[in-house]
C-alpha cells in the first residue's frame, strides 16, 4: 500500500519554508504537478513543478497542517510548527510505513479539489444496496450520465476511466462504471490528464482529455469481491451475470462475464467504430460501401456525419447482449504491466421509421421510409501494455493489441417521396439488403523514452506497425416506381470485396532546457499507409459483373510533420507555443479501369496553450490548435455505390485537402472551502475547405447523386457555464448548466448553395437531497431548444427530458427505489411529437450478509419510444425506433466478500 512518509524529522528554528521537493521514495523521480495544502491562518494550495518542486515562505509563527496528494497515490495529513522547517525532499513511497506523526485534521469533506483534480468522497454519497460505479456517478453534483452510459464532467466527455490510475479492460469507460461495485470505491477523481508525451516530457502540448480514476478502499486489496446474479421475468426477459474481483497491493485481476436480452449492454460497443474515433485513418482504409454498410448497420443512413458516429452506439429495439473478459494489472519493481481480453456480441432487431425535408433552392420535398432490421455483431479486443524501467534514465514500453469483429445485417424497407405539401407522389419503392463483414486489426507501439544527465533534456523513439484487413459480401434487392415520369425500375446485386491495409509510424521527440523557465521541443513524425481493396459486383440472375460499379485499385499514402515548440512555465504562468509543417502525399492506382489519383498537400499548423492560475482554486486556460486532412481514397476515387435507394454516390478527384482551426477559453473557480464549483468555457471552429456533399437532385423522380466538393465557411461557436454548491448540512447538493451553440454550414444542391444555421439552447439542473438515513432523493432535467434556417425556411424544436429518483430504507433489511423519466418533443414531423413517461421500480431485500432478492418493474405505464432528430446538408430527419416496453423481473444477488486479516 503506497503511504506518504518523511525522510527526516521536522528541524525547528525557522521561520521560512526552503524549496522542498516531491518525490516517489522508490524511482527517486520528481513527481511534477503533485498537490500540496498547506492549512492554518491563512490556506495556501501549491502545485509542484516539472522538478516536484515548491516553497512556502513568509508563514507567521503559529501550528499548520500540510497535505501531499498525487494520482494513484493516498492522501495523506500531518502537523507541522513555525519555527520549523521541513525536510528538503518530501518522499511518496510504495513501502509500507506508519506515519506516526499523521494526525487527520479533520474527517474527510464530501468534495476537495487537490490541485486540478476534484475529489469526491464517496462515502458522502449514499447509493443502493448491490449499486454499481455508473449509480455513484449519478449521485455526483458536476457529473452527468446520460441514458447510453456515456458520461459527462464538467460539462466535458469523460474519454476513460481509471481504477487506482490503471486502465480497466482498455479504454472503454462504461466497462468499469457499469459492472464495478459502487462500494468498492473510497474516491471519484476527475482531472484532465496529459498527454503521454507531455507527462514524459513536462512539457504542456495542450492535449488533455477528461480522465475519472477510482480511489478504491484500502480493505478491499486485500481479498476477493464482486457479485454472482440471475434473474427472470415474463416476456421471456432474462438477466445474468458474474463480476469477480481479486486486487492486492498493485496487482488487479478482474474476471466479467453477463448476458441479458433487455438491452442492458455493460460497454460502449461497436469495437470497429471506437478504432475508427482513435484512427481516423482506418476510415481511408475501408472502400465506400463497406464504411456504409457499417453505417447502416447501427441504424443510421450513409450521410452520417464523423460527429454523430458516437450516437451509433446507443442500442434501439430489442437486444440480446452477451460479454465478459479478463482484466489483468500490477507493477512490479521495475515493470509495470496493462493487460485485457474483451468479448461482446449482440443480436438487435429493430422497426424503424422515418420522415426527412429536402430542402432545395426554390422548394422541397418528403422522404419517408420504415422497415425492420436485424444486426448481428460479434467481437473481440486483446491489449496489453508492458512498461519497463532500464535504469534512472531508459523505459521501453511496448503496447499490442489485436482486434476482431464480425457483423451482420439484414434489412426490408419501403420507401416514398412527396411533393412539399405531401400530396403528390413522385415515387416508392422496396429494399431487401443482407450483408456481412469481417474486420481484423493488429498493431503494437513501441517507446522508448531517455533523460539525459542534463536535467530536463529528454529523448523518446516510438514505432507502430499495423495491419487491417475487411471481408465483405452484400445482396441488394431493390424495387421503384417513379409517376411524374412513369416507369420502373429494378436491381438484383450481389456485391464481394476484399480490402487489406499495412500501415507504419514512428516518431522521435527531443526536448531542450534552455533556461529554468524555458524549453524547447522538437518532434519528428511520419505516417505511410498502403492498401489494396478488389471489388466486385454482379447481377445475381445473369451474374454478369457489372463494371460500373466494380473495381480493382491500391493506394499508398504518406504523411510526414516536423513541429517545433517552445515551452515556458514562471510562477503561476504556463504556456506553450509553435507551428507544425506537415505534408500528405497521397497515390491511387486501379489495375480494372486504369485511372490514377495522385495528391500532395502541404500545410502550415500553428498551435497554442496558455494555462494562468490565480491560485489552486481557480485558474484560466486558452487551446488554439490547426490541424489539416487530405480526402480519403474513396472521396477521390470516380467510383459510383448505390447501395442505398435512390442514391448514387461517386467520388471527385479535384478535391482538396481540408483544415481546422479551433480555440477555446474555459474558466474554472472553486470557493475556499472547496464545496462550490463553477466552470465558463467558449470554444470557437473555423473550417477552411471543408468536405461535404453536393447533392443533384432529380426533382420528377427524387433520385440523387451524390460527390463530395470542398466548401469555406463552415464554423461553430458554443459558450456552456455550470456551477455547483451545497444545500444544508446534510450531503445535499444543487447543481446548474447551460449552454449555448451556433452553427453554420453550406452545402450544394443541383448546384446552387444552401445555407444552414442553428442555435441551440441547452439549460440543465440538478438537486440530490439526503432526509436522515433513511431517504434519499435526487432530481434532475434538461432542456434542448434548436432554432435552424435552411436559406428562408425556420424550423423550431424543443425537446425536455426530466428524472426524479426516490430512494427509502425500510424496515426488514429492504430498500424501495421509484424512477420517474420523462421525455418531450415539440416542433417535429406529425407522428413525432410526442410525451413518454416512464416508470420504474424496484424492491430489494437483504438475505442474511451475502444474498438478497431482487424485483423489478420496468416501464410499467409502458409507454417507452425512441425519437430522435438529425440534420444535415439541406435536409431534416426525424427518425422514430422502437424500444423495449414494460417487463417485470424477480432476481437473486450473491455478493462475494473475502478479506482475510492481515497477518499480524
Amino acid at each position: 500500500m503506497k503511504q506518504l512518509y518523511f525522510s527526516s524529522l521536522l528541524l525547528l528554528l525557522s521561520i521560512s519554508l526552503q524549496a522542498q521537493v516531491v518525490a516517489d521514495s522508490t524511482s527517486r523521480k520528481p513527481l511534477a504537478g503533485a498537490s500540496v495544502l498547506v492549512t492554518g491562518a491563512k490556506d495556501t494550495s501549491i502545485i509542484t513543478g516539472n522538478d516536484g518542486r515548491f516553497s512556502i515562505t513568509g508563514f507567521p509563527r503559529g501550528d499548520y497542517g500540510i497535505t501531499l496528494s498525487y494520482l494513484g497515490y493516498p492522501t495523506h495529513r500531518t502537523r507541522f510548527n513555525i519555527p520549523g522547517a521541513l525536510p528538503d525532499t518530501l518522499f511518496l513511497s510504495a513501502r509500507g510505513r506508519d506515519l506516526k506523526e499523521v494526525v487527520v485534521i479533520n474527517d474527510a469533506p464530501a468534495i476537495s479539489m487537490k490541485g486540478d483534480t476534484i475529489e469526491y468522497n464517496a462515502d458522502k454519497f449514499k447509493t443502493k444496496d448491490n449499486a454499481v460505479v455508473e449509480d455513484l456517478l449519478q449521485k455526483l453534483p458536476g457529473i452527468r450520465v446520460d441514458r447510453d452510459g456515456s458520461i459527462r464532467a464538467q460539462g466535458q466527455a469523460v474519454q476513460q476511466v481509471l481504477v487506482d490510475g490503471k486502465e480497466f479492460f482498455g479504454n472503454d469507460p462504461t466497462v468499469a462504471t457499469k459492472n464495478l461495485p459502487a462500494d468498492l470505491i473510497s474516491k471519484v477523481q476527475v482531472l484532465d490528464k496529459q498527454s503521454e508525451m507531455a507527462e514524459f516530457t513536462g512539457i504542456a502540448d495542450g492535449n488533455k482529455k477528461k480522465v475519472i480514476n477510482l480511489v478504491t478502499k484500502k480493505d478491499r486489496k486485500r481479498g476477493l469481491f464482486g457479485n454472482v446474479s440471475g434473474s427472470l421475468g415474463d416476456h421471456d426477459r432474462y438477466e445474468a451475470g458474474a463480476n469477480v474481483n481479486s486486487f492486492s497491493g498493485e496487482r488487479q485481476l478482474s474476471l466479467l462475464a453477463k448476458t441479458n436480452n433487455v438491452n442492458r449492454s455493460g460497454f460502449t460497443g461497436g469495437e470497429l467504430l471506437q478504432m475508427m474515433m482513435k484512427d481516423p485513418g482506418m476510415a481511408d482504409n475501408l472502400p465506400p460501401f463497406v464504411y456504409a454498410e457499417l453505417m447502416k448497420m447501427k441504424g443510421v443512413k450513409i450521410d452520417v456525419s464523423g460527429g454523430d458516429i458516437s450516437s451509433l452506439l446507443r442500442p434501439v429495439g430489442y437486444t440480446d447482449v452477451r460479454y465478459g473478459g479478463i482484466n489483468f494489472n500490477n507493477d512490479w519493481d521495475k515493470l509495470k504491466w496493462r493487460s485485457s481480453y474483451f468479448h461482446n456480441g449482440s443480436d438487435s432487431r429493430n422497426t424503424f421509421a422515418r420522415d426527412r425535408q429536402n430542402f432545395l433552392a426554390d422548394t422541397s420535398y418528403v422522404y419517408q421510409q420504415e422497415g425492420t432490421t436485424r444486426n448481428r455483431n460479434d467481437e473481440h479486443r486483446l491489449e496489453m501494455s508492458a512498461e519497463y524501467k532500464l535504469n534512472d534514465r531508459n523505459t521501453i514500453k511496448v503496447s499490442p493489441k489485436l482486434n476482431r469483429g464480425t457483423y451482420a445485417n439484414n434489412q426490408q424497407e419501403q420507401y416514398r417521396s412527396f411533393s412539399t405539401d405531401r400530396k403528390t407522389l413522385l415515387n416508392e419503392g422496396t429494399q431487401a439488403t443482407s450483408s456481412a463483414s469481417t474486420n481484423d486489426h493488429a498493431g503494437v507501439n513501441i517507446l522508448l523514452m531517455h533523460r539525459f544527465a542534463r536535467k530536463g533534456r529528454t529523448m523518446a523513439v516510438s514505432f507502430s506497425p499495423g495491419y487491417y484487413r475487411n471481408r465483405f459480401s452484400s445482396l441488394n434487392h431493390t424495387r421503384s416506381r417513379y409517376y411524374n415520369v412513369p416507369g420502373t425500375e429494378g436491381l438484383d446485386q450481389e456485391t464481394n470485396s476484399t480490402s487489406t491495409s499495412g500501415t507504419f509510424s514512428g516518431s522521435i521527440n527531443y526536448t531542450e532546457p534552455l533556461s529554468k523557465t524555458l524549453s524547447l521541443q522538437l518532434t519528428e513524425e511520419a505516417y505511410y499507409n498502403g492498401s489494396a481493396t478488389d471489388k466486385i459486383v454482379k447481377d445475381i440472375n445473369t451474374k454478369a459483373i457489372d463494371e460500373r460499379f466494380s473495381d480493382n485499385y491500391s493506394t499508398a499514402s504518406f504523411r510526414n510533420r516536423a513541429d517545433v515548440l517552445l515551452s515556458a512555465r514562471y510562477k503561476k504562468l504556463e504556456f506553450s507555443a509553435g507551428t507544425a509543417f506537415e505534408q500528405h502525399k497521397l497515390d491511387g492506382l486501379s489495375s480494372r479501369k486504369g485511372y490514377e489519383v495522385e495528391k500532395d498537400f502541404t500545410a502550415l499548423l500553428p498551435h497554442l496553450y496558455l494555462q494562468y492560475r490565480f491560485s489552486n482554486l481557480r485558474k484560466l486556460e486558452l487551446n488554439y490548435n490547426t490541424s489539416a486532412s487530405m480526402p480519403g481514397m474513396e472521396q477521390l476515387q470516380p467510383l459510383e455505390d448505390n447501395s442505398v435507394a435512390m442514391v448514387t454516390r461517386k467520388g471527385n478527384p479535384d478535391l482538396q485537402q481540408s483544415s481546422d482551426h479551433r480555440i477555446s477559453l474555459s474558466f474554472t473557480n472553486n470557493s475556499k472551502d472547496q464545496q462550490r464549483s463553477q466552470y465558463l468555457r467558449m470554444q470557437y471552429n473555423l473550417g477552411r475547405q471543408k468536405i461535404v456533399d453536393q447533392v443533384m437532385l432529380d426533382a420528377s423522380t427524387g433520385r440523387q447523386l451524390i460527390a463530395p466538393i470542398n466548401v469555406n465557411g463552415n464554423y461553430d461557436a458554443g459558450m456552456d457555464a455550470g456551477f455547483s454548491f451545497p444545500a444544508g448540512q446534510s450531503g445535499s447538493y444543487i447543481n446548474f448548466g447551460a449552454g449555448v451553440f451556433y452553427t453554420k454550414n453550406t452545402g450544394y444542391t443541383n448546384g446552387l448553395p444552401n445555407y444552414a444555421t442553428s442555435w441551440v439552447f441547452r439549460p440543465e439542473a440538478g438537486y440530490s437531497a439526503y432526509f436522515g438515513k433513511n431517504i434519499s432523493l435526487q432530481v434532475k432535467g434538461n432542456a434542448s431548444y434548436n432554432n435552424r434556417r435552411f436559406d428562408q425556411r425556420k424550423e423550431q424544436s424543443w425537446s425536455f427530458n426530466y428524472n426524479i429518483s426516490p430512494m427509502f430504507t425500510l424496515p426488514a433489511r429492504m430498500v424501495l427505489e421509484l424512477e420517474w423519466d420523462g421525455y418531450a418533443n415539440t416542433g417535429l414531423a406529425a407522428g413525432y411529437n410526442i410525451s413518454v413517461y416512464l416508470l420504474h421500480i424496484s424492491l430489494t431485500k437483504q438475505l442474511g450478509k451475502n444474498f438478497s432478492l431482487r424485483l423489478d418493474g420496468r416501464d410499467l405505464l409502458n409507454q417507452n419510444k425512441s425519437i430522435q432528430r438529425t440534420s444535415g446538408n439541406g435536409y431534416l430527419e426525424d427518425v422514430r425506433n422502437n424500444m423495449l416496453g414494460r417487463y417485470g423481473m424477480l432476481g437473486i444477488i450473491y455478493k462475494l466478500k473475502f478479506f482475510p486479516k492481515p497477518k499480524a
